[in-house]
């Protein structure tokens, strides 16, 4: 096996070592992919639906191929805070329970 003059060069081999990394990872990856899909499919199929919507997901079959869009909010909005003074001088908050001492190992 040959190496150029440059082999050392920490560059390279992070790169080598990314690329070997990465291909394996990708094979994973995929995998999930296609269990994931197979399972919406089937969801989708098992109850008649062409579109579906999964907390911030939007699914959608079309024509024959699967279609996900992420919804940034899902409706939802952020309550308001109350206005004015935030202490609220009737809230006490208790002090530690006090553990009582382990009982000493007796000899």
């Amino acid at each position: 096996m040959e190496t150029s003059p440059r082999a050392s060069d920490t560059r390279l081999l992070r790169a080598a070592r990314s690329l070997y990394t990465n291909r394996a990872r990708q094979q994973i990856i995929e995998a999930r992919i296609e269990r994931a899909t197979d399972a919406l499919i089937a969801h989708l199929g098992l109850y008649g639906l062409a579109a579906v919507t999964l907390g911030f997901y939007q699914v959608e079959l079309v024509d024959g191929q699967l279609q996900l869009t992420k919804h940034e909010t899902n409706g939802a909005t952020q309550l308001p805070l109350p206005e004015g003074d935030h202490h609220d001088p009737t809230l006490t908050i208790a002090a530690p329970l006090e553990m009582p001492p382990a009982p000493h190992a007796q000899p």
